[in-house]
């Protein structure tokens, strides 16, 4: 379980977070959503440990990363997995040197064992015949998968998202929307989920928060928030351009 407690976060002298409180559960997908600017990359980034908060508690496995030592950090990076908003792949690198890397960096795995890990987890994301290839010879799409491959590579229990369809067509967008579905009960993770994608968020999600200027604005299971009448949601939902948020 990730618990996220009373969470501010103040960067370059703007207030980015506001007193953030968050209940991540074992195994579930939760969706973070809110329009562009909201703070929810910022999130994510201090839930992982790539940015401080200004206060308050982010618990994961009950420790508090906040005030942990580096080893304890250490030890909770090797269980999460990053998928990046524009995949972040090496691009001198092949794409099975790509999925190797992290494995040669944390592992003692043999030149057979680590190929077939890497294979393993090429199939699973629906990748084929490409392990040679650089990323600049896949397509967007395939670019995302592979960074799916590689986030998934040494087994995480957590698995974060940062806007997984941005840039993709509705039908590569779809796809992924299935994979993280797919990988999240093959693999018995808990997935958090970064997105404005509405079409994304309603199909994979089990509980969902709306973030919006800082401040999260309603939280709960996705099927108690279609139904929920919140001005604010239901302007985010529709894409109306009139009510109380001013994008």
């Amino acid at each position: 379980m990730i618990k996220i407690n009373n969470l501010d976060v103040i960067l370059k002298g703007k207030e980015i977070l506001k007193n953030i409180n968050l209940t991540i559960d074992d195994k579930k997908i939760y969706v973070i959503l809110g329009p562009s600017g909201c703070g929810k990359s910022v999130l994510l980034k201090n839930i992982i440990g790539l940015l401080t908060p200004t206060g308050g508690e982010i618990l994961i496995d009950n420790i508090n990363i906040v005030d942990a030592d580096k080893k304890e950090i250490d030890n909770i990076r090797k269980k999460c997995g990053f998928l990046f908003q524009h995949s972040a792949l090496f691009d001198s690198l092949t794409i099975e040197e790509n999925l190797e890397f992290p494995l040669l960096q944390h592992k003692n795995y043999s030149k057979d064992e680590i190929k077939d890990r890497v294979n393993e987890k090429l199939k699973m994301v629906g990748l084929h015949d490409v392990n040679n290839k650089k990323p600049s010879e896949l397509s967007g799409g395939m670019q995302k998968r592979a960074a799916l491959a590689r986030s998934i590579i040494l087994e995480p229990e957590y698995i974060f998202y940062d806007e997984p369809t941005t840039g993709l067509d509705p039908i590569m967008s779809r796809i992924i929307d299935d994979l993280i579905v797919e990988l999240n009960y093959k693999l018995g993770v808990t997935s958090i989920v970064v997105t404005h994608d509405m079409k994304t968020a309603s199909k994979i999600s089990d509980n969902m928060a709306l973030l919006y200027n800082g401040k999260k604005i309603i939280e709960g299971k996705k099927s108690d928030l279609m139904r929920a009448d919140n001005p604010y949601l239901n302007q985010f939902v529709e894409g109306l351009r009139e009510g109380p948020m001013v994008l």
